[in-house]
């Protein structure tokens, strides 16, 4: 270890909102759910390896937040010490099938797993069966993108320690294996295994972006803010915001044979994928949304694409020049409305509209100035939770939520005999009360197809019948009209 890596630093204000909305008990974590094609229960050994690699390779996966009364902030920084079995839980018993998955990814985004400012981790793999592996975090050090990288990570490493010819070059890098592995077995003891630590952590958002500027550089008629036309009354959602309501999670899948010409047929219009779903849950929520009013759509961004070696000040060039180093922390931004008509049938030219308002956010240098007023407001060591109080009771922020965490094409790696790797992929995250009516979480890989979770609250509004089938309806119609 040198003086050179950041071992703990102050949170920034966009990770301090993300504490702040913990602490008020307005989100809990996400999650990525892997299926890997071994028998991970039998390989305690290669887990405990892999793992301990991935917390001191990436030691922001072993950190905590701790309030420092001396400067009244918040600081991450790494927990004192944990245990195999605090990072790591199997769930015995059948898996498979679709309500299985959707009640798995259901308790590992919404039950409550973490503590903040305790001396426990902030994240968890929990292995069901023998290869369904799901990955969970609390938000405020880690961004959706995180969770499938964790699993490219971890596979990774699993690849690499599962290769007893590196076991010398693991031990000279990460310490001695213990020869007998348990749940007590320590996997972390930050005052034996700082030296460990090679990298920084990941520098906050602020450092790089322009959040003290208007984001429509002055433009009143900026597509975010120019209400449709004719229809210049949003949608009031179904009912208002409440902290105690029931989260639905639903899976789509659209397999290979259809995704693989779906990205094709992008491809050829010169639209992303996420330009045509989110026009497609446009056109089947209309039932739902009605034909009185426009709708709102935000596409979250990961605002990694603005982080480069010459933004970030010297302790963290190292990461960000680092082609193969993966940066985990939070960027996450929920991006900018794009706003619809009601939607009565396909069209790639809206398509094409939704792309290019995309487009323009993604390149955008001064999204964090959406979120001035609360960064500007908030304490940086209490919660500050009556900044969101006032969301209960009121009409939802947004219609709907996406996040398309993109495609994983992972490796194989051929351990005695056996090919390694993650065959299929799902992502899914809480909801908070107040940011939207629907969740729509998106992620892919080549063999396993395009999954995404479908997520919303539970109420006696009317429109049940409708909301029991959407999740049929968005699929087939994700496969309908990719060909029109």
């Amino acid at each position: 270890m040198t003086q050179d890596i950041v071992i703990e630093r102050p949170l920034g204000p966009s990770e301090n909102f993300y504490r702040c909305r913990n602490a008020a008990g307005f989100y809990q974590n996400f999650a990525a759910v892997g299926t890997y094609s071994i028998d991970l229960a039998s390989k305690d050994r290669v887990m405990f390896c892999a793992l301990r690699k991935s917390i001191l390779d990436y030691h922001i996966l072993i950190c905590n937040l701790f309030k420092n009364e001396a400067d009244r902030n918040t600081i991450l920084r790494p927990i004192a010490k944990a245990t195999f079995g605090d990072l790591y839980v199997k769930v015995n018993g059948p898996t498979g099938g679709r309500r299985w998955y959707e009640k798995f990814i259901h308790d590992l985004c919404c039950e409550k797993l973490f503590d903040i400012y305790e001396e426990s981790p902030l994240f968890r793999i929990v292995l069901a069966g023998e290869c369904t592996l799901g990955a969970t975090f609390e938000h405020t050090a880690a961004d959706g993108v995180v969770a499938p990288q964790f699993h490219a990570i971890f596979l990774d490493n699993l690849g690499f320690c599962g290769n007893r010819s590196n076991e010398k070059e693991y031990e000279e890098s990460y310490g001695k294996i213990p020869d007998v592995i348990g749940s007590d077995t320590v996997i972390f003891d930050a005052a034996k295994d700082t030296q460990f630590i090679k990298h920084s952590l990941p520098p906050p958002v602020e450092m790089f972006m322009e959040n003290h500027l208007d984001y429509t550089f002055g433009d009143d008629e900026h597509y975010s803010i120019a209400t449709p036309k004719n229809y210049p009354k949003k949608w009031p959602g179904r009912f208002p915001a409440k902290l105690k309501a029931n989260k639905i999670m639903k899976l789509v899948h659209v397999g290979p044979e259809h995704f693989n010409p779906l990205l094709a047929a992008c491809r050829e219009k010169r639209v992303t994928l996420t330009a045509y779903l989110a026009t497609i849950q446009a056109l089947t929520f209309n039932p739902i949304y009605g034909d009185k009013h426009h709708t709102s759509c935000m596409i979250a961004v990961t605002l990694r694409r603005f982080l480069t070696p010459d933004v970030v000040e010297e302790p963290y060039k190292e990461i960000v020049a680092n082609e193969k180093y993966r940066i985990l922390g939070n960027f996450a931004h929920m991006g900018l409305p794009t706003l619809f008509e009601p939607v009565k049938e396909f069209s790639w030219d809206l398509v094409k509209k939704v792309n290019g308002e995309l487009f323009q956010t993604t390149k955008n240098p001064r999204l964090l100035n959406t979120s001035k007023g609360f960064t500007d407001a908030a304490d940086l060591y209490d919660e500050s939770g009556e900044l969101f109080s006032p969301i209960l009771g009121a009409n939802k922020a947004d219609s709907v939520k996406m996040s398309n965490l993109g495609a994983y094409n992972f490796p194989v790696y051929e351990i005695e005999g056996e090919n390694w790797t993650i065959d299929d992929l799902q992502f899914a995250q809480d909801m908070a009360p107040g940011a939207s009516e629907f969740v729509v979480n998106v992620v892919s890989c080549p063999r396993g197809g395009l999954n995404i979770v479908l997520s919303y609250f539970e109420g006696d509004t009317g429109d049940e019948e409708v909301l029991a089938n959407i999740h049929r309806d968005f699929e087939e119609n994700i496969k309908k009209y990719y060909a029109a």
